[in-house]
């Protein structure tokens, strides 16, 4: 135990952090076998006995051993967004942004399945400005964008040759004339 609590500290010298990863031999597993015999440690209904002692624990607390590796991450992430934020104004990070993109549409996800149990991680992305719904958000960017153009032209004749708005005032239109027929559309009541 102590040689790996050497090498650990070895590491955090290196790297600044103590979160190793499972997949980084031989330190990964040893880590991830901390976290589970802190978990038998502290839970006291626990019958399978453990490694873990008091002693063991308050020296990997002091080298800001992280126990919740998913909580960590999860916590990085978010002052990652915020950053995000702070920079760029919204949180409509895309997919393509690395790490970030892909916890950002893991978040989404999560939040259509478990909306219950991750209530304090919404409140806490809600709070950023965080978008749920990226279709609808671009929407309602570009129909912003419409109503400038209807600002200073006094029209929603958008030609084609406007690039993106023009095709979307375009699609618009066909998304509209097929709602009246009743066909397939991505026009609803709202966006009439």
């Amino acid at each position: 135990w102590e040689e790996s609590y050497e090498l650990l500290c070895k590491y955090r010298e290196v790297n600044g952090h103590c979160n190793v990863l499972q997949s980084e031999k031989p330190l990964g597993p040893w880590v991830n076998r901390q976290r589970i015999e802190h978990a038998r440690y502290i839970n006291p209904d626990s019958d399978k006995p453990t490694a873990m002692n008091c002693q063991r624990k308050k020296l990997l607390d002091g080298i800001g051993f992280v126990w919740d590796g998913m909580e960590h991450t999860w916590n990085t992430r978010y002052m990652e967004l915020c950053e995000f934020r702070k920079v760029n104004g919204h949180c409509v990070v895309p997919r393509s942004y690395g790490r970030l993109g892909a916890w950002v549409e893991k978040q989404r996800i999560e939040y259509k399945k478990y909306k219950a149990a991750y209530e304090d991680r919404i409140v806490a992305l809600e709070k950023l400005g965080f978008v749920w719904d990226v279709h609808q958000w671009q929407w309602n960017q570009t129909y912003h964008e419409l109503l400038e153009y209807r600002r200073i032209h006094n029209d929603t004749n958008v030609p084609m040759s406007r690039g993106a708005l023009g095709l979307w005032v375009f699609n618009q239109r066909a998304h509209y004339n097929n709602f009246r027929k009743g066909k397939q559309s991505h026009m609803t009541e709202d966006r009439l």
